[in-house]
C-alpha cells in the first residue's frame, strides 16, 4: 500500500528483491549508485526501491547514506 500511495496510486508490480548480508563492523561496501543503473528492464523513472534495515543502523556500524538531493540529479551513466 505504501508503494502504492507513492507511486501516485499507480499500478505496482513486485519485480525484484535481494538481501545485502553485511554484519556490523565486518566491513563490506555497496558503491555509490543509482538502482535504475542495474534494472534496465524497467521504464526509468518508474520503479521504486525500498530498503528496510533488519538491525539498528548507526553511522559506527556502517549506515546506508543517502546523497542529499541527488533525487534532482536525474539519471546518471552507469558505472
Amino acid at each position: 500500500m505504501a508503494a502504492f500511495q507513492l507511486l501516485g496510486e499507480r499500478a505496482v508490480r513486485f519485480w525484484h528483491d535481494q538481501l545485502f548480508y553485511k554484519p556490523a563492523k565486518h566491513g563490506g561496501v555497496v558503491a555509490w549508485h543509482q538502482d535504475y543503473s542495474y534494472w534496465i528492464r524497467t521504464v526509468a523513472m518508474q520503479h521504486l526501491t525500498c530498503w528496510t534495515g533488519l538491525d539498528d543502523a548507526t553511522i559506527e556500524n556502517g549506515c546506508l547514506y543517502y546523497v542529499p538531493k541527488s533525487h534532482t540529479w536525474g539519471l546518471l551513466d552507469a558505472p
